[in-house]
């Protein structure tokens, strides 16, 4: 039906006998799809189609149809008086050929349904034979996918397992080289803290007072490198940087509790930014320190038995370091820079295997200004 359907939308108005013919086949179609009501309408539309042709013979057709749709219906009654109306109609003109024409029409009607039913399941085939094969190569994908995905879980599952090994080994290793790391810094700390006991026993020993003097100011070296190692015993210490505020808090109490003198007060003005270097680096700023103090608490001259060091660290693009004491009547004489004095010595070479470069301004008292542009960077 759908095939008449759009054949009667194609055709223009203008073709009345071909509409006629539309509407007479779409009549027997639904005739033999037993739906004679239907059947009626398509015939009625032949009919007012067929009128301005003058086709008796289209008519007598058309009639004989309706006839068989009104049998179908079981309206006897009708079906014989419009057969009874196109019998009278008939006239001598409607011979056996007439009959055999319309039986050739309806063969041929037949021959055309049965190709246009032939040609809808062709059709309706190779549609399923498409939707066939998408839904095949859908199938192929989709298992394609799966094995895919399983190959890289599989991938991802073995590396991440291995992964976990490696981290595992490398957890244990770095556990245990840090359990080294801190009994060897523990040692080392214990027999630094035995070498500063002998040599303050040794000190007590001694009678003279020059040698005590280097002994003690050896003492003074020792208990740097003794404050160092136990800052690198801290649980904090994980990444071996030190805090030069605490570190040179401690080692400046240290020094100066340890270098006290009757009827001298010793204060420290103390102001560090915060500034974190590595080990071997704070080490050597801690040195340089305790030169520092050592050389004022032991030769700075001061008024009212009140010596005071004053200790500045800031941190820019560059660490810079002033240090300064309270002592007056500076020898202007002395070559501090070029002096044979040991602590002085120490103070120069550690500033500069430290990249640091520094000068000394001789006024009221004895100032020393550092500048160490690699500390940060390096």
């Amino acid at each position: 039906m759908e095939y008449y359907i759009k054949e009667r939308n194609l055709l223009p108005e203008e073709s009345k006998f071909n509409l006629a013919v539309n509407y007479l086949n779409s009549g027997i179609t639904y005739y033999h799809l037993n739906n004679p009501k239907k059947s009626l309408e398509c015939y009625k539309n032949a009919e007012e189609y067929s009128k301005q042709q003058n086709n008796e013979d289209f008519d007598q057709f058309i009639q004989k149809q309706k006839a068989y749709a009104f049998a179908k219906l079981n309206d006897y009654k009708s079906a014989f008086n419009i057969y009874k109306d196109a019998s009278i109609r008939k006239d001598s003109i409607y011979t056996k050929r007439n009959a055999d024409k319309i039986l050739e029409l309806e063969s041929k009607y037949q021959a055309k349904m049965k190709q246009d039913s032939l040609d809808l399941l062709n059709v309706n085939q190779k549609v399923l034979n498409q939707e066939i094969t998408l839904s095949k190569n859908r199938n192929k994908l989709l298992w394609s996918a799966i094995i895919i995905f399983m190959l890289l879980a599989s991938l991802l599952y073995y590396f991440l397992r291995e992964r976990s090994k490696n981290n595992k080994i490398l957890i244990l290793k770095n556990l245990e080289i840090r359990t080294l790391n801190k009994e060897n810094i523990h040692r080392i700390k214990n027999n630094l803290s035995l070498l500063s006991s002998l040599m303050e026993m040794q000190t007590r020993r001694l009678d003279s007072l020059e040698l005590k003097d280097i002994i003690v100011e050896s003492e003074n070296r020792v208990r740097v490198l003794t404050v160092l190692e136990k800052m690198l015993l801290s649980e904090e210490m994980e990444n071996a940087n030190i805090e030069l505020k605490e570190y040179l808090t401690n080692i400046i109490d240290s020094i100066i509790g340890f270098n006290s003198i009757e009827n001298r007060k010793v204060i420290a003005n103390i102001k560090i930014d915060d500034i974190r270097l590595n080990a071997d680096k704070s080490m050597k700023i801690g040195l340089i320190i305790n030169e520092l103090i050592t050389n004022s608490i032991k030769h700075a001259k001061i008024i009212e038995d009140k010596l005071q060091i004053d200790l500045e660290l800031k941190k820019d693009n560059a660490i810079t370091m002033n240090y300064s004491d309270s002592g007056v009547e500076i020898d202007k004489q002395i070559d501090y820079e070029n002096s044979d004095s040991l602590g002085l010595k120490l103070i120069k070479e550690l500033t500069n295997q430290i990249h640091g470069t520094y000068e000394i301004i001789i006024g009221e008292g004895l100032k020393y200004r550092f500048y160490f542009d690699k500390l940060i960077q390096n």
